[in-house]
């Protein structure tokens, strides 16, 4: 059964480039309607939706209280950018911005600092190349699709499978909402199928690109809300607020920020399975429309990162899989599901 809650409030106007006072509160809002220790609800999830969402229907909820959000259809770059460009063009780009002159006129660095760090820059990029999420490449969303706007909880995950992987395992702490971990692959499949037979409608895992497509918003930035990692404390928990800093588990869901389309913990918390094999992206592919990876392979993809992961392994483009035989980390690993989309839902 699937229910909605109407509501007209538009959507708050969070800055992505610094925490501001306008930053401040929206944290607020965030804070009283839903990111405390209760799930999102579908009247604040509502109110962080965009105007190309609404146009396709409000958000739902079904009857284990999975709120849902539609995504609409649309392209965008799938993968990380590579700046090809040499040391000196960049040094003299940085030059030319007045900023950067300033900076230097008030001593706060020299051009030798300023050269010393597009050099980093550019050694970071080479290492980049003929990574996991490169090279970049346009894909297309053909079609709307629901996404959860939550991680699977434990209550969630135990009211459709009847049982709780996580149960006297380390790194996990216990509770309704807290996301769901040590869930395999398989397992995951298995609670979209019998959540598929009780809802009488057909639930699955994201695909890869949808799962990025997703997360990204409608950006082409490093993370959902931008390019500044230091604002990441605000949307996620991982390594330097979570798991060194005594938090080591996946915590309840919904207690950061949203992106920009309502969707909580996309960076960080838990891994979360997408239904694709993983494999390096195709080079010679430059477009590709609805893809769904690789025929076969050995493991699963995971995206988003966890409560373990330093920042660069939460980046919007951020992909993994079990890299080593025999290692199997599944204290880190959640996931959140896909509803098809049908019009009539709203």
């Amino acid at each position: 059964m699937l229910t909605c809650v109407q509501s007209s409030a538009a959507a708050p106007n969070r800055n992505k480039s610094s925490f501001s006072a306008a930053g401040f509160i929206s944290l607020l809002f965030f804070t009283m309607s839903g990111c405390g220790s209760s799930l999102p609800d579908v009247a604040g999830v509502k109110k962080t939706m965009t105007s190309d969402q609404l146009a396709l229907g409000d958000p739902i909820i079904n009857s284990v209280e999975m709120v849902l959000v539609p995504i609409p259809a649309g392209e965008f770059l799938m993968g990380t950018a590579i700046n090809d460009e040499p040391v000196e063009k960049r040094f003299e780009k940085l030059m030319q911005d007045p900023d950067v002159q300033k900076k230097i006129e008030a001593e706060e660095f020299t051009k030798e600092d300023l050269m010393k760090h597009v050099k980093r820059q550019v050694e970071e990029d080479k290492q980049k190349k003929g990574g996991p999420d490169t090279p970049q490449h346009l894909v297309k969303i053909s079609k709307p699709y629901y996404l959860s706007v939550c991680e699977i909880t434990q209550q969630q995950y135990e009211q459709v499978m009847g049982s709780s992987p996580w149960k006297g395992k380390p790194l996990v702490q216990e509770g309704s909402n807290y996301a769901a971990t040590y869930v395999s692959w398989n397992d995951a499949v298995e609670f979209c199928k019998k959540l598929s037979e009780q809802e009488n409608d057909e639930y699955r895992l994201p695909t890869e690109a949808e799962w990025e497509y997703a997360c990204r918003a409608g950006t082409a930035s490093t993370y959902s809300f931008g390019d500044n990692g230091g604002e990441l404390t605000e949307y996620a928990w991982y390594d330097a607020n979570a798991y060194k800093d005594g938090g080591q588990y996946a915590h309840r869901v919904g207690q950061k920020l949203p992106n920009a389309w309502g969707l909580y913990d996309m960076h960080g918390n838990a891994w979360e399975w997408c239904q694709d094999w993983y494999a390096p992206y195709n080079g010679k592919q430059k477009e590709a429309v609805d893809p769904t990876g690789p025929k076969k392979g050995r493991f699963r993809v995971w995206r988003g990162g966890s409560f373990a992961e330093a920042m660069a392994n939460t980046r919007s483009t951020s992909r993994l899989s079990y890299g080593r035989p025999g290692y199997r980390p599944e204290y880190l690993v959640g996931f959140r599901v896909v509803k098809n989309f049908k019009a009539g839902d709203h």
